[in-house]
């Protein structure tokens, strides 16, 4: 009857020395992109903003990756995504922030402006270029503006 009391007790010892403490964390990684008003500079509440991993995908209207919608302050949150680069477009009715590889500028006489990106002087196919993008590390928030018109 000892023998068995003390190898109970010696299995009980072993069991609880050998118990560790899971110290893992966990990392969240989030973006928050602030859609705003290139005419009015105001919040853009309630426009779409769709994250992609890739630039072909953003410019192709392709189906997001991610998407949320902005609040009353235009700012669209994103939770717990994965490390990386995100090509972001953000819409809103009819203004966006990027349109099919063109970057607006400006509005005038009822017409977006767009960027003379390689600046010749017009606006043409020599003129795309890829969506804009915010890249955001491991267990960071990164935070992004985009202008739509």
């Amino acid at each position: 009857m000892k023998k068995i009391f003390i190898l109970s007790c010696a299995l009980l010892l072993l069991g609880v020395s050998s118990c560790k403490k899971n110290d893992k964390t966990t990392t969240t990684t989030n973006i928050a992109v602030t859609v705003k008003s290139g005419v009015t500079q105001t919040a853009s509440s309630g426009a779409t903003v769709n994250l992609y991993v890739s630039a072909t995908a953003a410019t192709a209207g392709s189906a997001p990756d991610y998407n949320a919608t902005a609040d009353q302050t235009g700012k669209a949150t994103f939770s717990n995504v994965n490390a990386g680069t995100y090509y972001v477009v953000a819409v809103n009715g009819a203004a966006k922030n990027y349109y099919s590889g063109l970057i607006p500028i400006g509005y005038t006489n009822g017409a977006v402006v767009y960027q003379d990106t390689n600046g010749d002087g017009k606006i043409d196919a020599n003129d795309k270029v890829t969506a804009p993008s915010v890249t955001v590390a491991s267990g960071a928030t990164s935070a992004f503006t985009a202008v739509i018109y």
